[in-house]
Protein backbone atom coordinates (compact mmCIF):
# COMPACT_ATOMS: atom_id res chain seq x y z
CA UNK A 1 0.00 0.00 0.00
CA UNK A 2 1.73 3.29 -1.14
CA UNK A 3 0.16 6.25 1.17
CA UNK A 4 -1.04 9.42 -0.77
CA UNK A 5 -0.71 12.18 2.00
CA UNK A 6 -3.26 14.55 -0.48
CA UNK A 7 -5.78 11.54 0.69
CA UNK A 8 -5.74 12.34 4.48
CA UNK A 9 -9.68 10.89 4.60
CA UNK A 10 -9.28 7.95 2.42
CA UNK A 11 -10.28 4.85 3.66
CA UNK A 12 -8.98 1.39 2.86
CA UNK A 13 -10.43 -2.42 2.78
CA UNK A 14 -7.79 -4.66 3.83
CA UNK A 15 -8.04 -8.62 2.44
CA UNK A 16 -6.29 -11.19 2.97
CA UNK A 17 -5.54 -12.79 0.23
CA UNK A 18 -4.03 -16.15 -1.48
CA UNK A 19 -0.70 -16.00 -4.17
CA UNK A 20 1.15 -18.81 -6.05
CA UNK A 21 4.72 -18.30 -7.64
CA UNK A 22 5.50 -14.80 -5.99
CA UNK A 23 8.06 -13.93 -3.78
CA UNK A 24 7.31 -10.75 -1.31
CA UNK A 25 9.86 -7.59 -2.13
CA UNK A 26 8.90 -5.42 1.17
CA UNK A 27 5.47 -5.50 3.62
CA UNK A 28 3.72 -3.10 1.20
CA UNK A 29 4.27 -5.15 -1.70
CA UNK A 30 1.01 -6.84 -3.68
CA UNK A 31 1.43 -9.55 -5.16
CA UNK A 32 0.56 -9.63 -9.63
CA UNK A 33 -2.53 -12.04 -9.23
CA UNK A 34 -4.05 -12.99 -5.80
CA UNK A 35 -7.20 -14.40 -4.43
CA UNK A 36 -9.18 -12.66 -1.67
CA UNK A 37 -10.20 -14.89 1.00
CA UNK A 38 -11.88 -12.26 3.30
CA UNK A 39 -11.51 -8.79 4.60
CA UNK A 40 -9.03 -8.56 7.30
CA UNK A 41 -11.59 -6.64 9.53
CA UNK A 42 -15.12 -5.49 9.53
CA UNK A 43 -15.42 -1.95 7.77
CA UNK A 44 -12.49 0.43 6.77
CA UNK A 45 -9.63 1.80 7.72
CA UNK A 46 -7.25 4.84 7.50
CA UNK A 47 -4.12 4.84 5.29
CA UNK A 48 -2.25 4.19 9.25
CA UNK A 49 -4.41 1.50 10.41
CA UNK A 50 -4.12 0.18 6.48
CA UNK A 51 -0.37 0.30 6.96
CA UNK A 52 -0.45 -0.61 10.61
CA UNK A 53 -2.19 -3.82 9.65
CA UNK A 54 0.08 -5.00 6.85
CA UNK A 55 3.24 -4.44 8.10
CA UNK A 56 1.91 -6.49 11.25
CA UNK A 57 0.10 -9.27 9.20
CA UNK A 58 2.79 -9.45 6.15
CA UNK A 59 5.87 -9.34 8.82
CA UNK A 60 4.41 -12.88 10.37
CA UNK A 61 3.33 -14.14 7.12
CA UNK A 62 6.39 -13.62 5.49
CA UNK A 63 8.25 -15.43 7.79
CA UNK A 64 6.18 -18.46 8.02
CA UNK A 65 7.27 -21.31 5.91
CA UNK A 66 5.04 -22.57 2.98
CA UNK A 67 3.21 -19.45 3.82
CA UNK A 68 0.81 -18.40 0.67
CA UNK A 69 -1.33 -15.60 2.41
CA UNK A 70 -0.91 -11.94 2.32
CA UNK A 71 -2.47 -8.73 3.33
CA UNK A 72 -3.24 -6.37 0.98
CA UNK A 73 -5.02 -2.97 1.42
CA UNK A 74 -7.39 -1.45 -1.47
CA UNK A 75 -8.93 2.02 -1.60
CA UNK A 76 -12.29 2.28 -1.25
CA UNK A 77 -15.34 4.43 -1.41
CA UNK A 78 -18.21 4.83 1.55
CA UNK A 79 -21.27 5.45 0.04
CA UNK A 80 -24.48 5.80 2.76
CA UNK A 81 -27.86 4.83 0.74
CA UNK A 82 -30.92 6.01 2.18
CA UNK A 83 -28.67 8.42 4.80
CA UNK A 84 -30.52 11.72 6.19
CA UNK A 85 -29.96 14.85 4.41
CA UNK A 86 -29.59 18.35 6.04
CA UNK A 87 -33.06 19.95 6.39
CA UNK A 88 -34.78 16.59 5.76
CA UNK A 89 -37.92 16.20 7.84
CA UNK A 90 -37.11 12.61 9.90
CA UNK A 91 -39.60 9.98 11.01
CA UNK A 92 -38.91 6.53 12.49
CA UNK A 93 -39.29 4.14 9.85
Amino acid sequence: MRSNPAAADARYRVWITAYENWQPTGLDAFPPAATALEPAEEGTMSADQAAAYLTAFNRAASTAKQNTRWAVALPVTVQYQGDARAGQVIQEP
